[in-house]
């Protein structure tokens, strides 16, 4: 068995604690390069639903709300990027170190290969191979000669190999570092761009409230309107799911083993379920928050509203049973699934294509939106308790 001597062992722990730091910087950075991506595709996505509102002559809280979301994608993007710069620039000062050791190993290498071979040379003038091994002593002697020669040519044939190791080594160290420096500028450059968008975006943001508050009697009056049909929509959900609470006890079937399994399997997809429309963009947000243009006063959400494109199909988040599909003032038609005892809940349907009883499965259409300001409201719960969507829903 070969011995290592504690310099070869601290080198070679050295080397695969790099290896280790190396694979796992690039895993991370894998993870973040998909995740700009998906926030790229998603603000692209967003963006055609963004410039149908801004079509509208008349200036609304729903163009508002829909500017503010895609401000808030933007920001995300530039906060994805940023992180991803700064792990680049952290490879880069590792890439950068591990070709200055590279490079001194090649220099090392090449010297003593240089002085093997100037010896080898001298040795061969002052007396070639063939009289060295005649001039023994004995046969022993000129066997210990021939091993001798044969280990040497080996030993330098073993360091020209290393050396051209280590310089194609180097080789792909010097390519890695320029890709990452040319990725860096291009994220730069993104960033600026980014960083612009939500400038001139910004500027319309502060435009649009600064047209919307001289109009504070309307919007109060807009306001009141909807938190009348809202309060509507939520007191019939909390009695549907009340009712389906009571059947399911009395039944015996919130405890059976179907049930457990089912709450068990949608518990398990928190942040995995698909995002019922295709392209969406959450313009109000899950419970209490400030009105995006009424000072002091906030507003109550029981889910998340999502806005879409005209016409949308509505799709299940998972697999369950249809417990209710009922037409609601000002909400058009609302259809509640069942997945054991978890509830999902869609709102503003103009068409509903499932009846009570109905077994979905995950991604099954539900109905359609309107063409009209077609927004989505959508509702998670557990048994009698209100949870947000938006944690539930897997990233774009």
């Amino acid at each position: 068995m070969k011995k290592y001597n504690v310099s070869e062992k601290y080198v070679l722990i050295l080397g695969l604690l790099f290896l280790s730091l190396y694979s796992f910087g690039q895993q991370e950075r894998s993870d973040l390069e998909a995740e700009r991506k998906a926030l790229e595709q998603q603000i692209k996505n967003t963006t055609s639903i963004l410039q149908k509102t801004q079509k509208n002559k008349t200036q609304t809280v729903n163009q508002l709300q829909t500017l503010n979301a895609q401000i808030r994608q933007r920001e995300q993007l530039l906060n994805s990027i940023d992180k991803e710069i700064k792990l680049i620039t952290k490879d880069e000062s590792v890439q950068e170190r591990k070709i200055k050791e590279t490079a001194a190993t090649i220099k090392q290498l090449e010297a003593r290969l240089g002085h093997a071979l100037q010896a080898s040379y001298i040795r061969s003038q002052i007396q070639p191979e063939w009289i060295h091994l005649l001039s023994a002593s004995s046969i022993s002697e000129a066997l210990s000669r021939w091993v001798y020669m044969r280990q040497y040519k080996t030993f330098v044939l073993g360091q020209v190999e290393q050396l051209d190791a280590q310089k194609k080594q180097l080789e792909s160290l010097v390519a890695k570092l320029e890709e990452s420096k040319k990725s860096k500028t291009h994220l730069f450059k993104e960033e600026a761009k980014n960083k612009s968008e939500i400038q001139d975006q910004q500027k319309s943001q502060q435009a649009l409230v600064n047209s919307l508050n001289k109009e504070e009697t309307k919007l109060k009056s807009q306001l009141k309107a909807s938190q009348d049909k809202k309060k509507k929509l939520d007191a019939e959900i909390a009695r549907l799911i009340r009712e389906e609470a009571s059947k399911m006890d009395k039944s015996g079937l919130s405890s059976s083993p179907e049930t457990k399994a089912l709450n068990a399997e949608f518990s398990s997809n928190q942040g995995k379920l698909p995002w019922p429309v295709s392209k969406g963009l959450i313009t109000d947000r899950f419970g209490e928050h400030p009105h995006p243009v009424l000072k002091g006063i906030k507003v109550q959400n029981n889910g998340i509203d999502i806005l879409s494109e005209g016409n949308a199909s509505v799709k299940s988040l998972f697999t369950g049973t249809v417990a209710s599909v009922t037409k609601i003032p000002g909400y058009d038609y609302m259809v509640m699934v069942r997945h054991g005892l978890y509830f999902s809940v869609y709102s503003r349907l103009s068409r509903a294509v499932v009846q009570k009883g109905d077994k979905v499965s995950t991604g099954q259409v539900l109905g359609y939106l309107g063409a009209e300001e077609p927004k989505l409201h959508l509702e998670i719960w557990k048994d009698k308790t209100k949870l947000n969507p938006s944690v539930w829903l897997a990233k774009q």
